[in-house]
């Protein structure tokens, strides 16, 4: 998509029509990293040979970021040429674009807005999204930010929760130039994350479609494909009625990708697509940017007669368009070639035709500024030179920010061209060392970013190479691929792919391995779980037996047993019995939970219904050990749907443990009351012994039991508060449990309220229904 670019480049001083890419891109990116090497040579040549020779003939030296070589003009555009296949389709491309009328003019923008005000529904919507779209093509941003605002609020009006968000990723990249690049980025992550969240596909496409328009701007070449490949993928999965517009959008987005990597095969495959998607579907589409962004790429490549005919295609547009700012840039455009081909007075003409159409952003103008300053001085106009270099001094002056680094060196570079038409080769050598010490310390830099971005691009070509695949252009990528293979650096680029391919088979491996840990895992538990299943059935039959025949023994059902000590025995026989019976049976619940095979046997039954055969169950042996017991229900008649085994199982097992640690003579009590949210409340509370964090955390374990006078003076499986909180859970509920050492323990049920049937009757005061002590 054209969307943008404008924005991003003058960010980075490159002009609204050029989208290339990254913060070093300003005075630079018109040349290889090769021809800067070569480049450097030549400069230390030409130093020595001004000591000797004619004063200005001898500075062989080219505006910034635009370094042919003394007499390297025939060669380089003879080089430049090397790929004719590309410039033929570059050419075409060009002239498909002029005789379609692919581009953005002031009739189609007057009638959307005719058409918007007749819409209605989601055809009103999409016609405010394509206005908001295009005028942030155009870099109209007040309008841009106009039309949002107007499709969020209209869509939040309908309820069309995706062009809301739409609205708002558009208001957000409006912002980026106040904003900054990585607030932007930032926000943009927001809005990316709330339409995931929110399975908005639409949404995630053109959010994903901003985050790589954005992130080159930072250096983050690695982030812009990571996102147009997802936006790729989930543009495979949506057959809505936006998907032309988005499919066009997200071929002239990876153009702009690709022009930053100054990969001229790829880039011009994807302008090809889009071209072919906007005639299929009849969508507009910025056809001025792709041939300026075509042609600068070609620039840096050295092939200029197929730029500067590109540039020439592109003014014949701009000349019908009737817009300064398109008008402008072919025209610089053939200035700066014409200066690549050292035709010094033809780059001024066209700069002086280029200055009287429009005035550009202030960083654009002061790079035309010192292209300007160079020739003039090259022809011999110095007053016309220094008046250019104090323009560019001033922007210097006005944006100390950019007065370091390679912006500053030019500095250096204008006035060395100065001296050197002024006749003073001494100060002109001087200049140029420190010219090229700093310019050669940027290239060092650059070549690192280089590397970065080089591995980045590796690492997601698979993702690249799958989002490619989608657009049936798989073939044409592999081709590319090969072909960059043997191109620089072909050693770093093996290397690195094999590094990230021993990465990931060593993922790969890795995530088998965890994958078969995990599958051991669970067989083992299942396992554990069966067989805790079987041998507890195994158990109780024999001590079903146990149990019974020592209650024959201690009840003497067949005659005195002679002895008192006998009848001891049969009553520890009988306890012992018993406890290890309610240990396997809350071992079997445990291991039908954790076996997945625990269902709840729901029924609807009253709190009355439920509480009282346990405190009926308990009670006496409250009494017996003198403890006093306290019951507060407030709505005893209140209906409630639960498993009503599994619930009296976990208040017996709260209120035995109650009374099993709470000392003779203490008070243990029972509530259940409905909390404020809705939730019904069971809660055992006791004065008894109590416990630290420390033990609350064991005792809550399977097995559990707390290393204390508690567990050495009281028996239990430790299976007892796990199970409650087992059995809780499953009815949708939490189980909580407070204690103080030394002071009790409060143990809460809480059932959510969607298990209350029957609202609690609002009673005055508090209903004890029973008190019991000894």
């Amino acid at each position: 998509m054209a969307r943008h670019q404008r924005a991003l480049s003058r960010k980075l001083g490159v002009g609204p029509r050029w989208r290339m890419m990254g913060r070093r891109h300003d005075f630079r990116r018109h040349l290889s990293r090769a021809r800067y090497l070569r480049g450097w040579g030549a400069v230390l040549v030409a130093m020595l040979w001004l000591m000797g020779g004619p004063v200005h003939g001898g500075m062989a030296q080219t505006p910034p970021d635009i370094e042919p070589q003394a007499g390297e003009q025939a060669s380089a555009a003879d080089r430049g040429e090397g790929h004719p296949g590309l410039s033929e389709r570059a050419i075409r491309l060009a002239e498909q674009i002029r005789s379609h009328d692919f581009i953005l003019r002031e009739e189609l923008f007057a009638r959307l807005a005719r058409q918007v005000e007749k819409a209605q529904g989601w055809d009103r919507l999409f016609l405010l999204y394509r206005l908001t779209g295009l005028n942030g093509d155009l870099e109209r941003w007040d309008e841009a930010r106009r039309w949002a605002a107007r499709l969020e609020r209209e869509a939040a009006e309908q309820g069309d929760a995706t062009f809301v968000r739409i609205a708002k990723i558009y208001e957000v990249i409006s912002e980026a130039l106040s904003l900054g690049y990585e607030k932007t980025l930032d926000r943009l992550k927001q809005l990316r994350d709330e339409a995931l969240a929110a399975k908005d596909p639409v949404a995630v496409i053109q959010v994903e479609e901003m985050i790589a328009l954005t992130a080159p701007a930072t250096g983050q070449v690695n982030r812009a494909l990571v996102a147009v490949r997802r936006a790729l993928e989930n543009l495979q999965h949506y057959e809505g009625p936006l998907r032309p517009r988005l499919a066009v959008e997200l071929s002239m987005t990876l153009g702009y990708v690709y022009a930053g990597l100054r990969d001229l095969e790829l880039m011009v495959s994807r302008y090809e697509s889009a071209v072919e998607d906007a005639e299929r579907s009849g969508e507009p589409i910025d056809g001025e940017t792709i041939i300026y962004n075509i042609a600068r790429v070609l620039i840096e490549r050295h092939q200029y007669e197929t730029a500067r005919r590109l540039y020439e295609i592109l003014y014949e547009i701009a000349a019908t368009n009737g817009r300064p700012d398109s008008t402008f840039y072919p025209l610089y455009g053939l200035a700066l070639t014409a200066f690549e081909l050292e035709d010094f007075q033809k780059a001024v003409e066209y700069a002086h035709r280029a200055w009287k159409v429009w005035q550009p952003d202030v960083r654009f103008a002061a790079r035309l500024n010192v292209i300007e300053a160079i020739a003039q001085a090259r022809l011999g106009h110095l007053e016309a030179a220094e008046a250019k270099a104090h323009a560019f001094e001033q922007f210097l002056a006005d944006h100390p920010e950019f007065d370091r680094g390679e912006l500053g060196a030019l500095k250096l570079r204008v006035h060395a061209e100065l001296a050197a038409a002024k006749g003073d080769t001494r100060a002109a050598l001087a200049l140029m060392r420190r010219y090229v010490k700093e310019r050669v310390e940027a290239v060092r830099q650059a070549f690192t970013e280089d590397v970065q971005a080089i591995r980045a691009r590796l690492e997601t070509e698979i993702g690249q190479e799958r989002a490619e695949r989608a657009l049936a252009e798989q073939r044409q990528l592999l081709a590319a691929q090969k072909l960059r293979e043997q191109q620089l650096w072909v050693a770093l680029f093996g290397a690195l792919a094999l590094f990230a391919l021993v990465g990931f088979l060593y993922q790969r491996r890795m995530a088998g391995a965890l994958e078969e840990a995990r599958r051991r895992a669970e067989s083992a538990s299942q396992a554990k779980s069966a067989f805790l299943a079987n041998i507890s059935h195994e158990l109780r039959t024999p001590l079903n037996a146990i149990i019974g025949f020592s209650e024959l023994v201690v009840q003497e059902m067949f005659g005195p047993l002679g002895h008192a000590r006998y009848r001891e025995y049969g009553e520890a026989i009988l306890r012992s019995g018993r406890h290890l019976l309610d240990i396997i049976n809350n071992v079997l619940d445990l291991s039908r939970v954790e076996a997945g095979r625990m269902e709840l046997q729901e029924e609807t039954i009253s709190i009355a219904e439920l509480v009282g055969p346990v405190v009926s169950m308990l009670l006496p042996a409250m009494e017996k050990r003198e403890q006093q017991f306290v019951e507060r229900i407030e709505d005893p008649d209140l209906l409630i749907t639960v498993d009503s085994r599994l619930l009296r199982q976990a208040l017996i097992n709260l209120l035995s443990n109650a009374s099993k640690f709470t000392p003779q003579g203490g008070e243990i009590r029972l509530e259940v009351v409905r909390l404020p949210q809705g939730d019904l409340m069971f809660a055992v509370v006791d004065n008894g012994i109590g416990m630290d964090e420390q033990e609350i955390r064991v005792a809550l374990e399977p097995f559990g039991q707390v290393q204390s006078v508690m567990s050495r003076n009281h028996e239990g499986s430790g299976l007892g508060l796990t199970l409650v909180k087992t059995f809780v859970e499953l009815h949708g509920g939490r189980f909580i449990l407070r204690s103080r050492k030394g002071e009790g323990t409060r143990a809460e049920i809480r059932l959510p309220a969607r298990r209350v049937l029957q609202p609690a009757n609002q009673r005055e005061g508090d209903r004890s229904l029973r008190v019991a002590s000894g």
